[in-house]
């Protein structure tokens, strides 16, 4: 059976303006090049995809015994065959420019002396340059954590932990956190919790991984409850972004 689900014209409208922009011109010249590429792919795709969404929603396929579906197909798999490669290279360019961005404003928060907003930001870099090299290595699971590759990822922990112990103390201090503009430190000191949180189930599991012990079958059954794991990683990240949008939000 076809899929039934259709994207909207306000999807397609806003495709369409992104191509627009890029067309005319922005600051980012290279990114505009690349929106010109993958836009029309996008939009393409979508049409296809509306078509076998029709077709779907009316059943169509049980009168023509699944016909106009293979002709559909046809057109629809090169079409997103062909947006993987221009989408990869345009995700890496924002991705850059993002840090990019990223380090001026933490250089920004330095050259003004907003220490626990400069502290904040490297925090959450070094938390997604660990999440990058953990999907950067995508086959490593808990039942084979010896073959994690800790190269990018032991030396952010260590940067992570030494800033810790400095940005810990300092969020507690409800002076300093007024002066850069916090209401209070509420959301200062449980940002500081959950980055905590984050690095000792980090530490865990890098324990794990040179230490050679692992995990246990017992706790592969319940990695959800098991500290190290690339689950409980995962939430004390998601975490770490919550609070961090609460506080400077």
């Amino acid at each position: 059976m076809y899929t039934t689900v259709s994207f909207s014209d306000y999807d397609m409208e806003q495709v369409q303006n992104y191509l627009d922009q890029a067309n005319a011109g922005t600051n980012f010249p290279d990114l505009d090049e690349q929106v010109k590429t993958l836009a029309p792919i996008v939009l393409e795709t979508m049409k296809v995809y509306n078509e076998a969404a029709s077709y779907g929603d009316l059943q169509a396929y049980k009168d023509d015994q699944y016909a106009k579906a293979q002709e559909i197909h046809s057109r629809l798999f090169p079409l997103v065959q062909s947006y993987i490669d221009p989408a990869d290279t345009y995700t890496a360019a924002i991705h850059s420019l993002s840090v990019e961005r990223q380090q001026e404003e933490m250089q920004r928060m330095k050259d003004n002396g907003l220490t626990i907003r400069y502290d904040m930001l490297r925090i959450m870099d070094l938390k997604n340059q660990i999440i990058d090299a953990f999907s950067e290595q995508p086959n490593v699971a808990e039942a084979n954590i010896a073959d994690l590759d800790l190269t990018k990822i032991r030396p952010a922990y260590d940067e992570l932990a030494t800033l810790l112990l400095e940005f810990v103390p300092l969020s507690k201090d409800k002076d300093a956190a007024e002066k850069e503009g916090f209401d209070n430190n509420y959301y200062v000191t449980t940002f500081a919790d959950a980055a905590g949180d984050f690095k000792k189930q980090l530490q865990e599991m890098i324990d794990r991984k040179e230490s050679g012990k692992g995990f246990s079958e017992n706790e592969l059954q319940i990695l959800w409850a098991t500290d190290g794991s690339f689950q409980k990683i995962s939430e004390a990240a998601s975490k770490m972004t919550e609070t961090y949008n609460r506080a400077v939000g």
